[in-house]
C-alpha cells in the first residue's frame, strides 16, 4: 500500500505542482466570472439609472389608430413601451387589432406587455375589468372578430368570466 510516506519524491512533487496549477486555474476562472458578475450588475444599474433620468420610460408617445383614440402601451411593470421600441410587425399588428376594435365600437383602455412573455400582449377594454390575451403571431382580423364574439356571449350573459379570456388560439377563447 503506497502512502504519503513511501511514495518517490518524484512522484509527489509532480502530483503537488498538478494540483497547485488546478488551484490557480480554478481561482482565475472564478475571479473572471466574478468580473463578469460584477459588471453585468452595474451594466444593469446603469441602465435603469439612465433609463430614469433621461426620462425614456415617460415619453407621452401613442400608436396612431383608426378611431383616433389615444391608446398607450405598458410593459408589465407599468411604465410606458416607446412605439419605437417594438418591432414594425408588432406595432402594425397593435394598430390593427385596436382599429378593428373602435369598427365594433369597441374602445381599448390599455395595452400590456408581459413580463417573460416575447410573443404575446394584453388589453383591457374600457368599462370592462377583463384582460384580453392576444399573440402577436396571430393575424388581428381573427382575434379580433374572436374579442367580438366572445364580447358578444358575456353581454348576453351566455359566458361569464371574471379574470382574463385568452383569444391567442385561433376559433377558441380560455377564459377564467
Amino acid at each position: 500500500m503506497l502512502s504519503r510516506s513511501n511514495l518517490p519524491e518524484r512522484e509527489s512533487a509532480g502530483r503537488r505542482e498538478r494540483t497547485v496549477r488546478g488551484h490557480v486555474i480554478r481561482g482565475r476562472v472564478v475571479t473572471f466570472f466574478q468580473w463578469v458578475i460584477g459588471l453585468a450588475i452595474l451594466g444593469g444599474l446603469g441602465w435603469l439609472v439612465f433609463r430614469s433620468t433621461s426620462g425614456a420610460g415617460y415619453a407621452n408617445e401613442s400608436i396612431p389608430t383608426a378611431s383616433e383614440t389615444e391608446v398607450v402601451i405598458f410593459d408589465d411593470l407599468g411604465w410606458e413601451v416607446l412605439t419605437d421600441e417594438l418591432s414594425q410587425a408588432s406595432r402594425r399588428l397593435i394598430e390593427d387589432v385596436v382599429a378593428g376594435l373602435s369598427s365594433y365600437s369597441v374602445s381599448v383602455e390599455r395595452i400590456v406587455l408581459p413580463r417573460g412573455t416575447l410573443r404575446e400582449f394584453d388589453l383591457t377594454l374600457h368599462g370592462s375589468p377583463l384582460v384580453w390575451r392576444l399573440s402577436l403571431d396571430r393575424p388581428a382580423e381573427g382575434q379580433v372578430a374572436d374579442i367580438n364574439h366572445v364580447l358578444g356571449q358575456i353581454v348576453t350573459g351566455e359566458l361569464v368570466a371574471t379574470e382574463y379570456i385568452d383569444v391567442r388560439t385561433p376559433g377558441r377563447a380560455i377564459y377564467q
